[in-house]
């Protein structure tokens, strides 16, 4: 009754910021981690038919309009190559409303961008200059940097079609704590039970090899 902090309560939150932490690796994966486990993410729900000929029980080969657009022709990034990627994965007037990048590549996006900052003498708001930004937006997508973003790589998203659905009950659910036989202790689990689901993989796209 005199506690200060629930020592428990902090170590289960310390499991769930774990398992979060560990689900933004698998957003980038393949799905094939962990015995089979990990939940499907970008490398396989973007991909073109080169590594994975199948996703969510679809053959790309059978239907293309399945397949993710992948470029992996690599080199130096450049703004027009990004653009074009952008486009390749525009659909009527669906289009991708975020890109993700490593903070490497992010930083010569950034780089090209600040140069082009232009601030009115006139205006006294602008006697301290505030340089630099929080994201870039290349046509409709804000482009960010991600520390889980495979290296060399910039993601194109396209939020409208891109779930996480969760069993219910099973979005990090407290089992509470159980006494295992033959034990002197307890336990407790967080139960999760879900997917990442690229409902049109034709709308998310990949450059790789970038630097």
């Amino acid at each position: 009754p005199m506690a200060v902090v629930d020592l428990l309560e902090q170590l289960r939150d310390a499991a769930v910021m774990a398992a979060m932490d560990g689900m933004g690796n698998q957003i980038y994966g393949d799905g094939l981690g962990n015995d089979g486990l990990d939940m499907d993410g970008f490398k396989v729900g973007c991909d073109n038919g080169t590594l994975y000929d199948s996703y969510a029980g679809f053959s790309r080969a059978s239907y293309t309009w399945w397949k993710g657009s992948v470029d992996a022709t690599g080199g130096s990034l450049s703004l027009p190559a990004v653009n074009t990627s952008y486009g390749n994965v525009t659909v009527g007037g669906r289009s991708p409303s975020l890109i993700t990048t490593t903070q490497t590549l992010w930083n010569k996006i950034w780089e090209r961008a600040q140069p082009l900052q232009r601030f009115n003498a006139e205006n006294p708001a602008n006697r301290t200059a505030k340089l630099g930004f929080d994201a870039v937006q290349i046509n409709k997508a804000d482009v960010v940097h991600d520390s889980k973003c495979p290296s060399g790589n910039v993601c194109y998203w396209n939020m409208e079609s891109f779930e996480m659905r969760v069993q219910e009950d099973r979005m990090f659910d407290w089992t509470g704590w159980k006494s295992p036989t033959n034990q002197d202790g307890n336990q407790g689990q967080l139960l999760f039970m879900g997917n990442f689901m690229f409902q049109n993989p034709r709308l998310f796209g990949r450059d790789t090899g970038l630097s």
